[in-house]
């Protein structure tokens, strides 16, 4: 089944906003999930860090969503305890499955652990 890459970045986002797991049909075995604190390979891998952020950051405000054939861009705002970060995320779609996550943000506006 052939799933618009559009669709996908929305069931993806709507899960986040909503605080649901994310579906894991939405992403390939081979998932490569890269941002400024490091790259993840492997849907399992992502779902399992995804799960261990237990909620800390929440999706707070789409701007944009930008669709050019199988990539998606989206300008949005996260809501983190330091408070709100504003951060860009490229998608790619490959054969109906979120196949590369690419998230930009200043990681000094993110909270660390102490």
């Amino acid at each position: 089944m052939h799933r618009h890459p559009r669709d996908l970045a929305d069931a993806y986002y709507d899960s986040w906003r909503s605080g649901r797991p994310l579906p894991a049909d939405l992403f390939a075995d081979d998932l490569v999930f890269v941002s400024p604190l490091g790259e993840m390979r492997g849907r399992g891998t992502f779902l399992d860090s995804l799960a261990s952020l237990g909620g800390v950051m929440k999706l707070a405000r789409m701007r944009k969503v930008f669709v050019d054939g199988e990539d998606v861009c989206a300008i949005y705002d996260t809501l983190t305890p330091s408070g709100v970060v504003p951060m860009s995320e490229w998608l790619r779609v490959t054969d109906g499955r979120i196949t590369r996550l690419e998230v930009f943000f200043d990681p000094r506006r993110l909270p660390m652990p102490a």
